[in-house]
């Protein structure tokens, strides 16, 4: 792809006794201009192109000079002509200014008309408008320069597609014909390529020009937010405070615990469904209190954001691999994210089917447990299974490998432990912990895993550790002595074997023994559990 490269000069030295064609760039005009000079983006540019006005001369001298190339002067491609009424100080210059992009075909001022300075531009650059053996950057400016981007865009005049500073520039595709952005200033980096027919899918999903102009535009991206989220943000933080009266922080903290980053005041971060989410938050705070609310509020954005990580990995794991290096790359990627959003409704269909039976599951009365203040006390089973040398291990191994493993592992402890009426409470790399409602029961989870893995080829032995003693429960986690202890206990444990404390019953198929003796760290006294092993 070749490109044009139309530049606005940067600031100007205004004098109003000289007449604007004559006036030079100011001191920092021509210090952006030297900066742009050397923007990558410039690096294939063959020919140099430029205005006879002083300004847009000065300009593509800079840039010829650091590319090594000679300047073509194009007098009819100048700035529309102003010379009546002249010089207007620059408030006054913005209302007609406005005039003169409101009315195309008139002359209200007595300035050029829109519709003649556009046809005057176009024609004077029509023998560039093909690719070429290198880009081309023609230098002008920005009344004209809109001009051109509003005829190559196909869009009626208007200000609105006007440079918002002068030093600014867009890239038209010498194949297409076609901008591949708005204007951008100098310091802003050039506008991702992207070919027209996938532009064209990403507005059939309903993307914006301003979304598409965006410079760090990813087309699979925006595919994806397209289809997972239509409906646009249009609510600060303070204006969803208000629509659902609560204060701004107590939004924000719903925000964060949410996992939602701070956003400046005006940032845009909701919209109308926001609107009834926020109000049952508060109606649920009413109920069961603000803290309580917030604390599940934060389960829920730990738990839906692992969720989302691991979607948006295993698509690309799967998926997006399949279209990398494709000559339609960008079109390709784009539809299949917009295809796989399609799938999220099954996907929370599921969510909200698995989350209703676990609630039926979880289910106790209140004489099961104690009750302390704001936390749930019971007695339970806590046990860990480690990964015995892991570390020494995937030093040996690559990380498809390494990774490989650890997925296997999950795999197994995540079945042994659902499938015996266990719960898995987290899984931290190469170690699971689980909770069971007895210790026979969590028991039989640590020998399970322990077999299972041990028929894997490459998979290294196992240790556990259970105590069944009283907990504390919270936000879905497990705390108090019995989970410190039973993690130790795994530490402490040798291979193939689980630690395990009170003594166990008798049982078939595993040997049990008492050892002492055992220097825990964390725990003063020397200890002594009970080793459970298959025999």
């Amino acid at each position: 792809m070749t490109r044009l490269i139309y530049v606005s000069h940067p600031e100007v030295a205004v004098e109003p006794d000289v007449p604007v064609p004559q006036w030079s760039l100011s001191a920092s005009g021509a210090d952006r201009a030297v900066a742009f000079a050397k923007h990558q983006m410039l690096a294939g540019v063959t020919r140099v192109v430029s205005s006879d006005e002083v300004k847009a001369l000065e300009t593509s001298h800079i840039i010829a000079t650091h590319l090594g190339l000679d300047v073509e002067v194009r007098p009819m491609t100048g700035e529309i002509d102003r010379t009546t009424p002249g010089f207007v100080p620059s408030d006054q210059f913005e209302i007609l200014a406005d005039d003169f992009f409101a009315a195309p075909e008139t002359s209200p001022h007595g300035w050029e008309t829109a519709r003649t300075a556009q046809r005057r531009i176009v024609d004077a650059l029509t023998d560039l408008f093909s690719p070429t053996s290198g880009d081309v950057v023609v230098v002008g400016h920005g009344g004209v320069g809109t001009l051109l981007y509003c005829h190559l865009a196909g869009l009626a005049i208007d200000r609105q597609f006007d440079q918002r500073r002068g030093g600014s520039y867009y890239v038209v595709d010498l194949t297409t014909l076609k901008p591949l952005s708005g204007w951008r200033t100098f310091e802003q980096p050039p506008p991702r390529y992207v070919d027209e027919r996938t532009l064209e899918y990403l507005r059939q999903l309903g993307a914006t020009e301003e979304e598409l102009d965006d410079p760090a535009l990813e087309p699979s991206v925006l595919a994806t937010r397209l289809a997972v989220f239509p409906i646009r943000d249009t609510l600060t933080v303070g204006q969803l405070a208000e629509a659902v009266d609560m204060s701004a922080s107590e939004v924000e903290a719903i925000r964060v615990a949410l996992g939602h980053r701070i956003v400046d005041a005006e940032v845009l971060v909701a919209g109308p469904p926001d609107v009834d989410l926020f109000k049952g938050f508060k109606l649920a705070a009413d109920v069961f209190g603000v803290q309580p609310i917030t604390d599940l509020v934060r389960v829920i954005g730990v738990s839906t954001a692992r969720i989302a990580d691991a979607l948006v990995s295993s698509f690309l794991v799967n998926v997006a691999r399949q279209h990398i290096g494709a000559d339609d790359e960008d079109l390709e990627m784009a539809k299949a994210n917009a295809l796989s959003a399609e799938l999220l409704p099954t996907l929370l269909d599921v969510i909200d089917s698995s989350l209703r039976r676990h609630i039926v599951a979880a289910g106790r009365s209140d004489d099961q447990g104690a009750l302390s203040g704001e936390f749930e006390v019971q007695r339970l089973a806590i046990g860990f299974v480690d990964l015995v040398g892991s570390t020494r291990l995937t030093q040996n191994l690559s990380v498809e490998q390494a990774g490989r493993m650890f997925h296997r592992f999950d795999e197994v402890t995540t079945w042994c432990v659902a499938s015996r009426g266990g719960r898995v409470v987290k899984l931290i790399g190469d170690e699971v912990m689980f909770v069971a409602p007895d210790l026979e029961c969590a028991i039989d989870i640590a020998i399970a895993i322990q077999a299972d893995l041990g028929a894997e080829e490459v998979m290294p032995r196992v240790s556990g550790g259970i105590v069944f003693d009283e907990v504390t429960l919270r936000d879905g986690d497990v705390y108090g002595n019995a989970v410190n202890l039973a993690a130790r206990l795994a530490s402490a444990a040798e291979i193939n074997t689980v630690l395990v404390s009170p003594e166990p019953s008798d049982r078939d198929g595993v040997s049990i023994c008492m050892r002492q003796g055992l220097d825990l760290d964390g725990f003063d006294d020397m200890t002594s559990a009970w080793q459970v092993s298959p025999n």
